[in-house]
């Protein structure tokens, strides 16, 4: 059947219909996977010798005195997946949005536990343990899998809305500034802290706490 100016009209009205849902709905970021060489020690612009290794795609502690691996790039808003293996009696932690001329960067930036939380001597405060947003939001208790076991993070800034899921539960989810925010960062030790979890962006941090600790499958995605 040969085409009328009818039939004509209408496929191009579909035609736009359809490339104006397309043009609206918005793009997936993509996923960036950080490696190594990706970080740098807290405190110098390049890795410390022998500090942290990666083997087969696994980052890994080596010694004390490591220092904290920062990212090389600063995020916002972002998506952070990785997972964390710790030691029996470890302790570590992801630091994100502190102010990347501070050191320790600790000192303004928020954090994710990483803890055995059986035998850390860390354990025995609720918002201490594995998955909790650090001295501010605990984390169930059931979230974490034992030392030795790969467990999955995920942390999510968005504005001023901060996420984070343990092994898919969630473990906290807050609004910064709010009063819920207020009345949480009151009770912690963080509370006379100039410039803590002030910073809109920030490098991803891993902690060194002078204890093994290993991550892998780390990407980030820029919302």
């Amino acid at each position: 059947m040969k085409p009328t100016l009818k039939t004509s009209s209408i496929a191009l009205c579909f035609s736009l219909l359809i490339s104006s849902f397309a043009a609206a709905e918005p793009a997936n970021p993509a996923w960036t996977a950080l490696k190594l060489a990706d970080f740098h020690s807290n405190g110098r612009t390049d890795l410390q010798p022998d500090s942290w290794i990666e083997k087969d795609g696994v980052i890994s502690w080596v010694k004390n005195g490591a220092h904290d691996l920062l990212s090389q790039k600063s995020y916002g808003d972002f998506e952070l997946e990785l997972e964390w293996n710790i030691v029996e009696a470890g302790n570590s932690g992801i630091f994100f949005r502190g102010d990347s001329t501070s050191n320790p960067y600790y000192k303004t930036a928020m954090e994710m536990q990483v803890l055995d939380n059986v035998k850390a001597s860390d354990s025995k405060q609720a918002n201490h343990i594995a998955g909790s947003l650090y001295d501010l939001i605990a984390a169930p208790a059931t979230a974490a899998k034992p030392a030795g076991e790969w467990n999955k993070a995920r942390i999510r800034c968005k504005g001023k809305h901060v996420e984070t899921w343990l092994n898919d539960v969630k473990t906290s989810d807050i609004e910064i500034g709010s009063e819920a925010w207020i009345e949480v960062l009151n009770k912690s030790k963080f509370k006379t802290w100039q410039g803590f979890a002030t910073s809109p962006s920030g490098p991803i941090g891993l902690q060194d706490h002078n204890n093994g600790v290993s991550f892998r499958s780390i990407r980030i995605r820029e919302l």
